[in-house]
């Protein structure tokens, strides 16, 4: 399984479509918008990041785009994976070793991942670490 890191600048504009690069641009969900700049800004006031978030919506209404802006207005990179890809635990503890600090992870049908790899999953958003036991 390969992982990219994700160039923000060509995603929101793949395949000549135009995705919206700002909080301003993306029309509707106006609520959600506030809250995300908030979060934002007391983040960087902080010298943080926005902590975990869980889009959950309809195909089309934005989910991606949003994950994208986050990062964007966040100075952050974000790589992107489906859940249905990831079939083992080592392939998501790969995943989140490959982030660099602050880096966002959005998860595409995440309700796909097996229980096995959410826990793991859970582990590492709940303690920020994730304990292995390595062979001898």
């Amino acid at each position: 399984m390969e992982i990219k890191k994700i160039n923000t600048e060509k995603l929101l504009n793949i395949n000549g479509t135009h995705r919206p690069l700002s909080f301003v641009d993306f029309i509707g969900q106006e609520h959600i918008k506030n809250v995300l700049k908030t979060a934002i800004e007391s983040g960087q006031k902080r010298k943080s990041h926005v902590g975990h978030i869980l889009f959950s919506g309809p195909s089309g209404f934005g989910k991606t785009t949003m994950a994208n802006i986050i990062a964007k207005q966040s100075n952050v990179g974000i790589k992107a994976v489906t859940g249905y890809a990831i079939t083992k635990p080592a392939e998501i503890i790969s995943i989140l070793n490959s982030l660099e600090q602050g880096d966002i992870l959005f998860i595409d049908e995440i309700h796909r991942l097996k229980p096995n790899i959410e826990e793991v999953l859970y582990i590492a958003m709940e303690d920020f670490v994730i304990d292995m036991v390595m062979p001898e």
